[in-house]
């Protein structure tokens, strides 16, 4: 399992605010060697939505994602935004519940491709089970009463697609296994089969119906050419699709996503599921 990004230290104004003592990890401010100005150690912070309550979570605000490794102080640590991004629009940003945005997207007529992130508090998390958090996400999109058909929730975590698929029958076939354990330092190989893990047939055993690789996964180059790899290939013919029939690279088929919307203002989506400590 991948590490995964919690960052309302990065998209919301919590360091400058009293939650920002609250964090897993307050800010860390940058060193610089006195006697040439070269910054030694860049600024740091952590901070999930389950070191705070939700009523605190709704206080804060959305900003661009960015922070300023050299930052000295937290209003600092707030900056950094790239250049080719751009902060015209980040004025206090409303951060929304998953509930929430299920909301605004059916405004929207939109289709909803919600990702279950791995939390990083431990689990169970105030009695909170990591099958009860799998289980919440699908629980909000019933109780708004979305059609299963608008709904492709996906994880990189097998064990999250095998839980929808063996609870949840009217979300399985659009269940998403997000495999990124093609990225490095991983010794797999998109066009060498032996060093598949999982395998295909392993996927298809398991009921899994798409699988999301990134697009270089899907890939590869011969005779000058761009051409579908053998994993592209193989996951093809084994009936692993989209609704379009086609494999599916990581973010296809989205018009709109709730890591996007409540998670640009936020750390990751998903971990507005977390009860509130």
């Amino acid at each position: 399992m991948p590490p995964r990004a919690v960052r309302l230290h990065t998209t919301t104004n919590i360091l400058t605010t009293p939650s920002g003592g609250e964090m897993l990890r307050p800010l860390q401010r940058g060193s610089i060697r006195p006697s040439t100005g070269a910054h030694t150690k860049p600024a740091s912070a952590q901070c999930c939505t389950s070191d705070i309550t939700l009523a605190e979570f709704k206080t804060l605000c959305g900003k661009m994602d960015a922070s300023d490794p050299h930052a000295t102080t937290a209003a600092e640590f707030l900056g950094g935004t790239p250049s080719f991004r751009t902060d015209l629009y980040a004025t206090c940003g409303t951060l929304l519940t998953h509930a929430e945005s299920i909301e605004l997207f059916q405004g929207l007529s939109t289709k909803m491709t919600p990702e279950l992130k791995a939390p990083e508090a431990p689990m169970p998390f105030n009695g909170f089970s990591q099958d009860d958090y799998r289980q919440k996400l699908i629980d909000e999109y019933k109780v708004a009463e979305v059609s299963p058909r608008d709904v492709y929730a996906q994880s990189f975590n097998l064990d999250d697609v095998r839980y929808w698929i063996e609870h949840e029958p009217h979300f399985d076939k659009q269940a998403v296994y997000l495999n990124d354990r093609f990225d490095p330092p991983s010794a797999q190989d998109p066009n060498d089969p032996t060093t598949w893990d999982p395998a295909i047939e392993t996927l298809v055993a398991d009921g899994v119906k798409i699988v999301a690789p990134p697009m270089w996964v899907l890939l590869t180059v011969k005779d000058g050419k761009i051409v579908p790899s053998k994993y592209a290939k193989a996951a093809k013919a084994a009936g692993l699709d989209d609704e379009d029939g086609a494999v599916t690279p990581q973010k296809k088929n989205i018009t709109a996503t709730h890591e996007h919307l409540c998670k640009q203002s936020c750390c990751k989506f998903s971990r507005c599921l977390l009860p509130a400590g």
